[in-house]
C-alpha cells in the first residue's frame, strides 16, 4: 500500500510576484525623485528670491512683492515648479496664489505677485514652496522681511519691477 502522493510546491509564482514589486518600487521611487519628491532636495528644491520690498522699505498698500524663481510656470492649475508650488506667509497667514493673482516680468524668471492690500504699519513676508498635500518646505525658502505699510501719497518706496 503506497501513501497519498505529495505534489511539488512551485514557488515559482512567489518570486514572480516579489520581483515585480520589486520593479514597481523601483520606478515609482524613481518617477518621484525626478518630479521633486525625494532625492536631492538640493537640486529638487528651486531658488526663491524676493526682491522686493526689501528689508525696511516703505511701500503703498496695493503694492506688488517681486521675487525671482527661474523654474516658475503658469500651469491651469496656478503657478508652479514641477510638483512644488509657492506660498507666502504674510504676518503669518499662509497664502498661496490664484492663476491671475502672479504677473511675469520683462525678466525671465521674475515675477510680480499683487497681494491682498495690506494695512498701515509694520508687516514681514516670506516666500517658500510646498509639496502637492501644501506642506511648507523649509529648503529654497526666502529669509523674513520686515517692510512698513503707508497710504500711497506718503509712501517713500513702491516695489516696481
Amino acid at each position: 500500500m503506497t501513501g497519498p502522493q505529495r505534489t511539488p510546491v512551485s514557488h515559482t509564482p512567489a518570486i514572480v510576484g516579489i520581483l515585480l514589486a520589486g520593479a514597481v518600487i523601483l520606478v515609482v521611487g524613481l518617477w518621484l525623485g525626478r518630479n521633486g519628491i525625494g532625492g536631492d532636495p538640493g537640486r529638487a528644491v528651486p531658488p526663491l528670491t524676493l526682491v522686493s520690498p526689501a528689508p525696511g522699505d516703505v511701500i503703498a498698500p496695493d503694492a506688488r512683492i517681486v521675487f525671482e524663481s527661474p523654474r516658475l510656470v503658469k500651469a491651469p492649475e496656478g503657478w508652479r515648479s514641477g510638483r512644488l508650488h509657492l506660498h507666502a506667509v504674510l504676518d503669518g497667514v499662509e497664502l498661496m496664489p490664484g492663476a491671475a493673482d502672479i504677473e511675469p516680468l520683462r525678466q525671465h524668471g521674475r515675477f510680480a505677485w499683487r497681494l491682498p492690500p495690506l494695512g498701515a504699519g509694520a508687516h514681514e513676508i516670506l516666500l517658500r514652496w510646498s509639496g502637492p498635500d501644501h506642506r511648507p518646505l523649509e529648503e529654497g525658502a526666502t529669509p523674513v522681511v520686515r517692510f512698513e505699510v503707508r497710504p500711497a501719497a506718503s509712501a517713500v518706496k513702491a516695489p516696481l519691477p
